[in-house]
């Protein structure tokens, strides 16, 4: 099985990433745990290398401490799961022969050291993306999510509201000096005549 999967490579890692998923989910370890696994081998192609043969600690520390807590919608209930999930999948990997035995063992125990950051990493909304923010506002209003008609009438009625009580849910805008954007390397940019 191929472990390496580029940005191009999209049907060939679903196939391969559902086909994990399922082998995991019949695993000891990995029973009702394949949305975890599906969800980091997401993040490792999506947003990392693509390598599923090939685990670092900062890819660890990437998925656990930024990506999860940036982008996915968790129940508190549902952290224990990830920790459980992530270390369960690479211990998984370890089994069929995908990952060297002492990258599990080591990449697992950094999961572990950092399952108490990561709780307070993914409650923290300081941490979530706008859309993360968006959508767990759109929930506290009651809006059913797979209901097409809701969600529209939802942004609608959001685009609708002032800028400072949009700003309140998705957070304050990017500050115009575009230090974060690199302004600092690019000078100031000319006007654009519309």
């Amino acid at each position: 099985m191929n472990t390496r999967y580029g940005p191009d490579d999209e049907d060939a890692f679903y196939a391969a990433r559902d086909e994990l998923v399922s082998r995991f989910e019949s695993s000891p370890g990995g029973h009702d745990l394949g949305w975890v696994a599906t969800q980091v081998m997401d993040f490792k192609w999506g947003y990392l290398d693509g390598d599923l043969s090939r685990w670092e600690t900062a890819d660890v520390e990437e998925i656990l401490l930024g990506l999860y807590p940036a982008k996915v919608m968790l129940d508190p209930e549902d952290l224990d799961q990830v920790v459980a999930g992530f270390a369960g999948f690479l211990q998984f990997l370890s089994d069929e022969e995908i990952l060297p035995v002492s990258d599990a063992v080591r990449l697992t125990e950094s999961i572990r050291r950092l399952a108490p950051r990561f709780r307070a990493a993914a409650m923290d909304e300081d941490n979530w993306s706008v859309g993360k923010r968006l959508w767990s506002f759109a929930q506290s209003e009651g809006v059913d999510a797979s209901d097409p008609d809701a969600v529209q009438q939802f942004m609608d009625d959001f685009n609708q509201r002032p800028y400072t009580e949009r700003d309140e849910v998705l957070g304050p805008p990017p500050t115009s000096d575009m230090s974060s954007l690199g302004g600092a390397l690019l000078g100031a940019l000319p006007p654009i005549a519309l």
